[in-house]
């Protein structure tokens, strides 16, 4: 679907240059630190104008826009100029609106463009009726946002902490081998969150080797919580607690992962390393600050530098001062006492190459692979919605699925942002913008689905043709992709693979899915999670 503001878009562009020109020209006479400021908002503005930068980077830079914004026009409105502070608010006002108008068309263009590229999927054919069976496979549920002491979530919606132990007591109790997570079972990533998430499996007698959790981009981005780091190693910890069996990429059981991270910050390399990195820090803050508490800290309190001995130049005396110092063993005594910040360290370094994590049960030949698809070192929460699973990650999927195949019939794979758009959604035509004006944050929440919560558009076209070709590759295996993030269920099929998007467990109505292996063929059922369980929907394979 093409953007329906082809006109409209270029004239906002002209528009806003035009401002920048007038207010420029204000600007340079007046102020040079506010001439500074206009520079540096048309220069991320003319970043996005001319260079086809990914969405990940461009929702960077549009909250770089929206803050350079709002500097100039505060700048602008709390100066009084030579004309008065009525006019330097109005100037401050339009610039800022005219800014942020630009920026939300901006989204709504990359609306447009993701919405056209991403690849289209077909719904999956209904059926009124369910063979009675008891052989149910797996349940898979998403998006279930515990947070701490059940207050709401960052986005205002509730926990789902009363869902979750609805969904354990009505499902688990049916002899389910597997409860599939698809993302976000916690809020903020916060180890108080994931415990709640453990308090209540145990509760519910929920045994290990049961539960599998694809990691969702609240459980993992440091920018939901308050500790500014990523929160991979405490997603390792609860998943290899509660499925140990499940391998990593390279063959590592997740069970000895955390004795893997350890065993690296206490090799020979790591300890050399680690002391040529303290003595460096030791020689810059002593040369800088030579009675600094840092560069005391660092090394032996040895006092003031004494110009005497090496000269004038602390940097000479910080160099001759470190040789007396056994960098070794303060070395091994930071690592001693830093090892967590280490070992959280050593699992952002792997963020993507332990991915994908597999269970093989050859007893019911089913495979389950775990993806992440969250992008890593994120800095803002626009751009932490978006998916990104990386060429060595899909590449290492393929090579999976052709180590699994041969005792498979059924292969799950679960990863949290979806690659793709549903065939019956729709973004609106210019008119249609216009008849949808009274519910325009109806209209504006698919936009914002499309640009800011969605998969980077061409690994999606990828990801989704590997997962197609090698179904048509391997006819007697049925490939399931479970996904979540958009909090919308929905049941299609991308040529054999079945998808099954799961909506958020934590919402009124939530549901889960229900996948059924019945004389080797699949049956799924969307089932209702609520103090009175009832059937809503059922798809067959």
């Amino acid at each position: 679907m093409e953007n329906p503001f082809p006109i409209i878009f270029p004239l906002a562009k002209a528009l806003v240059l035009a401002l920048f020109a007038s207010l420029g020209v204000h600007f340079f006479t007046d102020s040079v630190s506010r001439a500074f400021g206009l520079f540096f908002v048309l220069w991320m503005q003319l970043l996005v104008w001319f260079y086809n930068v990914p969405p990940f980077q461009a929702t960077e830079i549009f909250h770089g826009l929206f803050f350079a914004y709002a500097l100039v026009a505060a700048i602008e409105c709390f100066t009084v100029t030579q004309n008065g502070w009525r006019q330097a608010w109005l100037e401050g006002i339009i610039f800022f609106l005219a800014g942020v108008g630009f920026v939300l068309l901006k989204l709504v263009d990359l609306a447009y463009k993701n919405f056209r590229n991403l690849p289209e999927i077909d719904d999956l054919e209904t059926r009124e009726s369910l063979p009675p069976t008891n052989d149910l496979l797996a349940s898979h549920a998403t998006d279930i946002h515990i947070t701490q002491n059940l207050q709401a979530r960052l986005d205002g919606g509730p926990c789902g902490q009363d869902h979750l132990n609805q969904w354990l007591r009505t499902i688990y109790p049916m002899g389910t081998p597997y409860l599939i997570i698809s993302g976000d079972v916690t809020d903020r990533g916060n180890v108080a969150e994931w415990n709640t998430f453990e308090t209540s499996l145990k509760a519910n007698g929920v045994r290990d080797g049961c539960v599998l959790i694809s990691p969702g981009n609240h459980d993992l981005c440091c920018v939901y919580g308050t500790g500014g780091k990523q929160h991979l190693q405490t997603y390792f910890e609860v998943q290899s607690r509660w499925c140990s069996k499940l391998v990593t990429a390279h063959g590592r059981s997740i069970a000895t992962l955390l004795d893997d991270a350890q065993t690296d910050i206490d090799s020979a390399e790591s300890v050399e390393l680690m002391a040529k990195a303290l003595r460096n820090v030791y020689v810059k803050t002593a040369s800088a600050r030579p009675t600094s508490i840092r560069a005391t800290e660092m090394g032996p309190r040895l006092g003031p530098p004494d110009p005497s001995r090496y000269g004038s130049d602390p940097e000479t005396e910080a160099r001759k001062t470190a040789e007396l110092i056994d960098w070794k063993a303060r070395a091994i005594d930071y690592i001693a006492s830093h090892r967590r910040e280490l070992v959280d360290d050593w699992f952002d370094r792997q963020w993507h190459t332990l991915f994908p994590l597999r269970l093989d049960d050859r007893e019911r030949k089913l495979a389950i692979l775990l993806l992440n698809s969250n992008i890593h070192a994120l800095t803002s929460l626009g751009a932490s919605g978006l998916g990104y699973l990386g060429p060595g990650q899909i590449e290492r999927l393929r090579s999976t699925v052709e180590e699994v195949r041969s005792s498979a019939e059924t292969i799950i794979i679960l990863t949290h942002h979806a690659p793709f758009r549903r065939k019956h959604v729709t973004l609106p035509t210019f008119v249609g913008w216009l008849a949808h004006l009274p519910s325009l944050k109806a209209v504006w929440g698919t936009v914002q689905e499309f640009a800011l919560l969605v998969h980077e558009v061409s690994e999606a076209k990828s990801f989704v043709q590997l997962l197609t070709t090698t179904a048509d590759k391997h006819p007697s295996i049925t490939f399931v992709l479970c996904c979540g993030h958009r909090h919308r269920a929905w049941a299609g099929r991308a040529g054999r693979v079945i998808i099954l998007e799961g909506g958020c467990l934590a919402d009124k109505g939530a549901s889960a899915w229900l996948i059924f292996n019945r004389s080797g063929e699949l049956w799924f059922k969307d089932e209702r999670i609520s103090e009175s369980v009832t059937q809503r929907g059922q798809v067959r394979c």
